[in-house]
């Protein structure tokens, strides 16, 4: 015989003798015989734990009395297991427990507020013993931990149930119960015959009550607890009654809640599953903590943090056969950030975001290499293609750390080799492999060619920079009037006072020569080219140069402005018909137009440039006619692309 196998028999011994001391040769003889010997039993008891059974005399080496611990919680639960089968005994008190309780093993709570957390912690072998607390004077009882779950809601419909079988009663509540549940009234004659003839029938609708059981059971108990209130002696029998009429009541009203609650949860739980199939489809913890219920509640205020957390633990890990889990976690090192990618658009993210990176950092680099040759200095990375790869790769795990967290070759195979793809994308993504399972470089992916990006920034060079004769004698020049020290130069910038103003103000690589002679001549040629007709045809020159140099940039090679803008249009337009999506476009670019009409003739004076038509494009998407266009990232090159259209007009 095992221990485990034995303590329950001394437990229905000790219940049965109704003592907490159990005599094994007593115990012996109350077996079936033939069923276990004494050796066996004496064997057992050795692998007993202390806390159950607690050897008090022995014969020899022979244990002979035992005492349990536990008796007291034993004898009670046996009292509760008994109680819906004889619902005349009443519930027990600390001083009529079929056992004596030692006071400070027993723990008081009301039954207004407590019952529903103590019965979801009520479960077999849960150990302890609660004194319950009732409103109005009523009676407290006590209550094994282990039987609040299950044993004590039975207790308490039997109890109703006897109520109920007085003709008088049953006749009282079941007129009150129609008038009040009207339309019911088959239901409410089932339900009160369930509660006299089957009580635990009736016990397991207060356990998973429906919309109609929750009204019955709440009237009911009402009605039962009104029924006593004007009884001034009250009979043991009565206050068992009135007990369960309020167990019973707060029973219902916690499961429905509990039910509701689970309803809400699986309700949000999939709401939460399709907001991540949903752009912007990637998400960090704290971008999944911000995510609302249709009602606009955040989920984490409803449910707390653990809601997202266990979602995310269930679809973070592979399920069969699959070798990526539904929902892919990478981490971007350098930020030490995670995202949280549905597998289905891990691959058309990475693809759109190397896309919008490239499109980012060539615009960096165009401002960045143009200003450093406007002042005869050229970029390292602009000189070496290694220099070059190399600053990429640093810029996009600095600046992009998305980009950095996706770009494992291998994962993105897997997700590709698992999920349906479009050609296109497909196709796509093979152009990223240098090998298998082996990317690109970042500059390749980005579609970045340093030769191009060298290119586009001497476009917006001045035409002297351009014409190597002229750039070197104004290199010439610059140096000598900065006395030998370029870097002051350059760190300090140019002032009015200086010679290098002097001679731009005065136009080209004559105006230096003459000021670098001096003298009446120079001033004279110096005023005749700076006459206001000349340098108005200086500005324009300038102005049409910025304004080509900035839709070679906007606009794809073999496409035109207006092809470009269409495209754009259907990214951020949100409209289906076709009248409504052309009055739409036709409201931004008026929107546009009268945007830029207070600040064209500024360009005249100042060519515009990548940064300036994105200051003012950003500053317009803000606006409020443009608030509800979702898809800010197409708006954004649609209203800059089409300013510069506008801008192509000759007369400002």
């Amino acid at each position: 015989m095992l221990a485990q196998d034995l303590l329950p028999l001394l437990r229905a011994f000790a219940v049965k003798t109704r003592s907490p001391n159990v005599d094994l040769r007593q115990f012996v003889e109350s077996l079936p015989k033939g069923q276990v010997d004494a050796a066996a039993v004496e064997a057992a008891v050795k692998g007993l734990p202390l806390d159950s059974a607690i050897v008090v005399s022995t014969e020899g080496d022979r244990p002979r009395l035992l005492t349990l611990p536990d008796f007291p919680v034993v004898a009670l639960l046996d009292e509760y297991r008994r109680l819906p089968d004889e619902p005349a005994r009443p519930f027990p008190r600390e001083e009529t427990a079929p056992a004596k309780i030692h006071s400070g093993a027993v723990v008081s709570a009301d039954v207004k507020g407590q019952l529903g957390p103590l019965m979801e912690a009520s479960a077999p072998g849960v150990k302890g013993i609660v004194r319950l607390q009732f409103p109005e004077g009523v009676d407290s009882l006590i209550v094994p931990q282990e039987s609040v779950g299950q044993h004590l809601p039975e207790a308490a419909v039997a109890k109703v149930g006897r109520y109920l079988q007085d003709g008088k009663n049953a006749a009282y509540a079941e007129t009150k119960l129609l008038g009040a549940l009207r339309g019911n009234e088959v239901a409410v004659r089932q339900a009160m015959e369930d509660v006299t003839l089957r009580p635990k029938k009736a016990a397991a609708t207060v356990m998973a009550p429906n919309d109609f059981n929750f009204r019955f059971w709440t009237y009911l108990s009402n009605l039962i607890i009104k029924d006593f209130a004007s009884k001034s002696e009250k009979t043991d029998q009565d206050m068992g009654v009135i007990q369960s009429a309020y167990l019973i009541g707060y029973a219902v009203f916690h499961k429905k809640g509990a039910l509701q609650r689970e309803r809400d949860l699986s309700e949000d739980r999939k709401n939460l599953e399709n907001q991540v199939h949903r752009a912007p489809f990637v998400f960090g913890f704290q971008e999944l903590y911000q995510l609302k219920d249709e009602k606009g509640v955040p989920f984490v205020n409803k449910h707390s943090r653990d809601f997202i957390h266990t979602f995310l633990k269930e679809k973070t890990v592979r399920a069969g056969q699959e070798s990526i889990p539904p929902i892919v976690r990478v981490h971007a090192k350098e930020h030490k950030k995670d995202y949280f990618i549905h597998k289905d658009f891990v691959v058309p993210v990475f693809l759109k975001k190397l896309v919008e990176a490239g499109e980012e950092l060539r615009r960096q680099y165009v401002e960045e290499w143009t200003a450093a040759m406007k002042e005869d200095h050229v970029p390292e990375p602009a000189k070496t293609d290694a220099a070059f790869r190399r600053d990429v790769e640093m810029r996009v795990v600095r600046g992009f750390p998305l980009i950095s967290a996706l770009a494992n070759g291998g994962m993105l195979a897997l997700v590709a080799g698992e999920v349906h793809l479009p050609d296109v994308t497909r196709n796509e993504l093979k152009k990223c492999y240098a090998l298998e399972n082996i990317l690109r470089p970042y500059d390749e992916l980005l579609a970045l060619s340093r030769q191009e990006l060298v290119k586009s920034a001497r476009m917006y060079l001045p035409f002297w920079m351009t014409v190597p004769v002229l750039s070197g004698i104004m290199r010439l020049f610059r140096r000598m009037f900065a006395g030998g020290k370029p870097k002051a130069a350059d760190e300090e910038g140019t002032t009015p006072g200086r010679p290098e103003a002097r001679i731009v103000a005065r136009g080209g690589a004559a105006g230096a020569a003459d000021s670098a002679a001096g003298g009446p001549a120079a001033a004279a040629a110096g005023a005749a080219a700076a006459s206001p007709h000349a340098a108005q045809r200086e500005n324009l020159l300038r102005y049409k140069r910025s304004v080509l140099s900035l839709v070679a940039q906007y606009v794809p090679k073999g496409q035109t402005i207006d092809r470009t803008l269409a495209e754009l249009a259907e990214k951020w337009n949100p409209l289906y018909a076709a009248a409504q999506k052309r009055n739409l476009v036709e409201d931004v670019n008026s929107l546009v137009r009268d945007f830029l009409r207070p600040v064209r003739r500024s360009f005249f004076a100042q060519p515009p440039d990548l940064k300036r038509i994105h200051a003012l494009a950003e500053q317009l998407s803000t606006s409020r006619a443009l608030a509800q266009i979702k898809k800010r990232e197409p708006l954004m090159r649609y209203i800059e692309l089409y300013m510069i259209r506008c801008l192509q007009v000759k007369n400002l």
